[in-house]
């Protein structure tokens, strides 16, 4: 059972990616199956699901990586025939920097800044240091593949009953339309990345490898997918600034932020190492 509440959840966002989840159960992929929903609760909805067995990894292994590969590949070549109607979204260098200058301006403003204040700004002044040397090219985004894909695939949300059963993909909760290049990176870089930042390229190449088994994409496609993410990275501050609106903050914000900044830094070093792998799988 999944309660959704806030507006964030309107009943059609739900629907949409419980079709995707459907799609995915008919094409024979471990995708839980949807009993009923979305149902009206008097503070939300609610969806009923099939439960799935299996259990979460902590950290991977090349079987976990290989079979995580492989159903990601299958997820995206079947997702493939569904229709999208929505546009890509590309990042904008012009809303970034102006978006960034407007956290500095808050958060330097505070009588009294304290390390996350001073998280804001660094998050802040990173984008307009990379955007100084490194702008987008919107024509870049001509060589990747706009379509329908999961939206949040990461170890966190694979199930496994032993190291080479995948049993279960859940949460679609961000399913929609987006760049798959962009899934296939983030995808291969959290499970290749280890909790103490240390970059596995073996857990990469195996990860690689067994998605272009069942989904081939071109050179292109795939070695850009890491700048895609990168900048796509760049183009969201948030939670940050939450902190200095009248919003609610999310659950944990303070880590969400440091992680995604964190992410940022790390994916912006090792870049040029990243796309190598992906030359070589």
């Amino acid at each position: 059972m999944k309660r959704y509440t806030g507006p964030d959840w309107p009943a059609e966002r739900i629907s949409g990616t419980l079709a995707i989840q459907r799609h995915l159960v008919h094409a024979g992929l471990p995708v839980p199956g949807v009993i009923a929903g979305p149902l009206p609760l008097s503070d939300g909805l609610l969806v009923a699901m099939a439960f799935l067995p299996g259990e979460r990894v902590a950290q991977p292994v090349a079987e976990h990586a290989a079979q995580a590969g492989a159903a990601l590949g299958l997820t995206h070549a079947s997702l493939a025939s569904l229709p999208v109607t929505d546009p890509p979204r590309l990042p904008q260098s012009d809303r970034i920097r102006t978006e960034a200058a407007a956290l500095i301006n808050a958060a330097s403003a505070r009588q009294q800044p304290d390390t996350m204040d001073e998280l804001a700004m660094a998050a802040a002044r990173f984008r307009l240091d990379w955007l100084e040397r490194h702008p987008i090219d919107p024509d870049r985004y001509d060589q990747q593949t706009w379509q329908m894909v999961h939206g949040d695939y990461y170890p966190g949300n694979l199930l496994y009953t032993s190291p080479t059963d995948l049993s279960g993909i859940v949460d679609f909760d961000f399913a929609g339309p987006r760049f798959r290049s962009l899934e296939l990176a983030r995808a291969l870089v959290e499970f290749s990345l280890t909790p103490t930042w240390q970059f596995r390229p073996d857990l990469a190449r195996t990860f690689l490898t067994a998605y272009l088994r069942k989904n081939p994409v071109s050179q292109a496609e795939r070695t850009g997918g890491f700048r895609t993410w990168l900048e796509y990275l760049l183009g969201s501050l948030y939670p940050l600034p939450l902190r200095y609106a009248a919003a609610p903050l999310p659950h944990g914000w303070e880590r969400l932020a440091q992680r995604r900044h964190d992410l940022l830094c790390w994916l912006a070093a090792h870049l040029a190492e990243l796309e190598q792998v992906s030359q070589t799988a």
